[in-house]
Parts: C-alpha cells; structure tokens; sequence
C-alpha cells in the first residue's frame, strides 16, 4: 500500500478528532482551566474516562492538544496549545469544523457515486430542501455557515482587495456580500467610497455590527434582500466574491442580468473566484468543484464559462488576472 493512501486514511481520521474535540468542547474546557487531567475532562463532557483517554491520546498525537507527563498514566493531564486555540467556540476554525466536518456534509459526501447519477445535488436530498433555505430555517445551522464563510475569506479579501483599483470607487455594491469582510478590507484603503452590502435578511445583524466594530458604520450600508429578483442599488463597482460557483448557469445568468438591468454603461463588475482550469491541475479548483456539485448544484468555471455568461447578460470581459498570491483570481467586466 502506498504512503499517499496511508496518508489519506490517517487525515481522514483526525478529520473526526477535530469534530469531536469541537462537539464536547474540549478546546472551551481547556482554554478556560489551562490544563485538566483525564478524570475532570470526562466528567465536563460526561464520557467514560477510560474511552476519552483514549481519544484524547488521540488528540494529542495529531497535535490538537498537549499531553502532560504524569504520575498515572491512566489519568493523564491535557492542555490547550496553539492549535486548540482555533477551536474555542466563536473562533474561525470552531466554524468551519462544525460546517466542513457537520453530519449532514458527511453524509452528502458519503453519496458523490449516486449524485452523478442526479441533476439535483446530494445535499438537497439529504436535508429535504436546498442548502439555502435549510440555512434560512435553522438560526444556528446559518450562524455556522456565515462563521465558515467568514475563517475563509482572508485567504481572498486583501488579495482581490489589492488587486483591483477602486481609487475612483463612489459606491461600491458587494452582493452576496455576507457580513463585509471583503468590502470593509476596500473600504478601509480607499477612504472616498462608500460600500452597500446585498444578502439575505439572516446576515443582517452580524453584518451591522461588523461594520461598526470597524468603525465604518457611517460608510457602509446592508440591503437585505433577494439578488435574483429585487432592484439592485446602483453603484459604480459590483462585487461578486465566491457567489456564482455556488449556482447553476441559469441562476448565475438570472443574477448577471439583475445586475446590467440596474447597472449604467460602463459600471464595473468584478468577480472573484477560483477558476477552473483547461486541464486538470491542482486540486483545490477540482476540489472546490465536487464541493459545489454536492452541495448547491453549482460549479467552479473556466474563463470561458464565466465570458459566456457575461456576454450573454449584457457585459464585456475586461480582463482575468490571478489576486497576488491567492487560490483567487479577478474577472473584471463592464456593462455594455
């Protein structure tokens, strides 16, 4: 057997460690005592002592806590590390471990050979309704997601943030925009624009507080509603960051189209994404694909793709260029 199998299996195992650590909130329990012996921490998550020794072993082998040397090696002592620190509860890591690594995303993926077989994607299955109104129906299921959405998005903000000009911003939309990680990023480099974010009414609250948190309450505004169908408000840039890979063309086209309706000639269009290759390469666009297929019916794009879509709701392809050093790339168009 290969070394590349045996690596996939053991990452696939500590996958497991982590949501369980993040399940019975042993990161919580440790950051807030330091360190706790085996006995402590089995009576805080109400387990068996001689069971969770055995994962918490586990645990900290694959280095998510510290074990301590101690007298009784049948009560062992733990504590926190650096690592363990990312899974405290409202950190980014604890949401994207209870999103990633959720019973309902296991199960989707556990049935990737019969979602070939389907035009409607797996999640929507397992959970009886699409991803989205799922997430509008369960307050804390959302709050997950939006937190996962949120721990990934520094990896995209700053790079498409400096890799676009918005020096001669005046009102900046971004759509889709969730609680303005990318948009607040913009904003605080170009101090003459002011910035609107588009979502869904659940986002709302989080999004308001973020903006004042960064103090720029008085420069950034939410509009909740539905980007498919509502009036768009006009601006001179429209951001779209990681929004149509979620979709199907259909969707993607309606949505464009909703945009060169309101948009006047010339308004700027960038969206950033993971492009998808000519030919298979890396496996992060590849990934993220199968991702999509699963879970929303949507899908990453080749370059092409994305100008077909564009051209056929009414704007131009400017150009494609990659966000420094990012997985992103920027595909920047114009309304016609």
């Amino acid at each position: 057997m290969s070394q590349a199998i045996l690596d996939l299996v053991h990452t696939t195992w500590k996958s497991y460690l982590l949501r369980c650590i993040v399940e019975l909130r042993i990161a919580d329990f440790l950051i807030l005592k330091n360190e706790l012996s085996t006995s402590e921490l089995a009576e805080k998550t109400c387990t068996r002592p001689d069971l969770l020794l055995r994962f918490l072993r586990a645990a900290a082998s694959a280095g998510f806590i510290s074990a301590v040397p101690a007298e009784n090696p049948q009560n062992l002592i733990f504590r926190a590390n650096d690592f363990t620190l990312t899974l405290v509860e409202n950190q980014p890591g604890y949401y994207l471990v209870r999103h990633l690594l959720s019973p309902y995303t296991a199960t989707t993926w556990s049935q990737l050979a019969d979602a070939l077989k389907h035009e409607d994607p797996a999640m929507t299955r397992v959970l009886g309704m699409s991803i989205w109104h799922y997430l509008d129906s369960n307050l804390e299921q959302n709050t997950i997601f939006n937190g996962a959405m949120a721990a990934l998005s520094p990896r995209a903000d700053k790079p498409l943030a400096h890799a676009v000009d918005f020096s001669q911003a005046v009102c900046i939309v971004d759509i889709g925009g969730g609680i303005g990680t990318l948009l607040l990023t913009i904003l605080n480099h170009n101090p003459q624009a002011h910035g609107i974010i588009f979502d869904r009414p659940e986002v709302q609250s989080r999004a308001v507080i973020a903006f004042a948190h960064a103090g720029l309450a008085e420069r950034c505004t939410f509009i909740a509603g539905n980007f498919f169908d509502d009036l768009l408000p006009k601006a001179n840039q429209y951001l779209l960051k990681n929004v149509l890979h979620d979709f199907s063309d259909k969707s993607c086209l309606q949505l464009l189209r909703n945009i060169s309706h309101t948009a006047e000639v010339g308004a700027q269009l960038i969206i950033g994404e993971v492009l998808l290759p000519e030919h298979p390469g890396e496996f992060l666009p590849e990934g993220l694909d199968m991702d999509m297929l699963l879970e929303t019916g949507g899908k990453q794009r080749t370059v092409k793709e994305f100008q077909d879509l564009l051209e056929s709701a009414g704007f131009s392809l400017a150009r494609v260029h990659r966000a420094g050093q990012s997985p992103f790339s920027v595909i920047e168009a114009q309304a016609l």
